[in-house]
């Protein structure tokens, strides 16, 4: 599609994400694969901040297909042991899947898995408010939105019943304090210096650790 940014990520080592609110910005592939591709968050949460995004244009990783689903589950390990190496956290994943195209809480209608390294103790305050937020725990299902994360090999779906845009994010961002909840106003926000600096540097660290060879 023209007008989704990540369907116009560059194929080659070096991409270009063009958004609205900016002009350009540049970041780096830090995998390319046949049905996915990984990236730093141009607007991280917290360091080391990566998504792993679909090359097709689907609306969920639930309408992914078998062989790009098993690619999934490669590349959560490869950013997982990336994880333990750099800072010794587990990933915690998450998920604001639209099966409709219509979103709710999700923010680029484009299907994309956030990936962060997180401890026990931020996961359990994490995993508290999501449960006191939201009301439907649910069976994975193709056919409707949901809000899923992932945690040392723990999966939980919920009805994106929330009319809140990314929300886990912002949870996130509560969590540790912080003001970089929504992507676009921390490009903008008294936090964007640290953007560009934290991206460097999980790319740097990424390239050191899988390139050591």
């Amino acid at each position: 599609m023209n007008d989704c940014p990540f369907c116009n990520l560059d194929k080659q080592t070096k991409a270009i994400l063009p958004l609205n609110i900016i002009d350009r910005y540049e970041v780096n592939i830090l995998h390319s694969g046949k049905y996915l591709r990984i990236i730093p968050d141009i607007a991280p949460v917290i360091p080391f901040h990566i998504l792993i995004v679909p090359n097709e244009h689907v609306f969920s990783m639930q309408t992914l297909s078998d062989y790009a689903k098993m690619e999934l589950s490669v590349l959560k390990e490869k950013v997982s042991s990336f994880y333990k190496a750099i800072n010794g956290k587990p990933a915690l994943f998450f998920e604001h899947g639209s099966c409709n195209g219509d979103g709710n809480s999700a923010c680029i209608i484009h299907a994309h898995l956030h990936c962060l390294p997180y401890s026990k103790r931020a996961y359990e305050q994490f995993y508290n408010r999501s449960n006191s937020s939201l009301t439907a725990l649910i069976s994975k299902q193709k056919h409707e939105n949901y809000l899923q994360f992932e945690y040392c090999e723990r999966t939980y779906y919920w009805e994106d019943n929330t009319e809140k845009k990314q929300f886990f994010r912002q949870l996130v961002s509560e969590t540790e304090g912080n003001q970089r909840g929504i992507w676009q106003i921390c490009l903008y926000s008294s936090e964007s210096a640290d953007n560009k600096a934290w991206v460097s540097e999980c790319v740097y660290r990424w390239n050191n650790y899988f390139n050591k060879d």
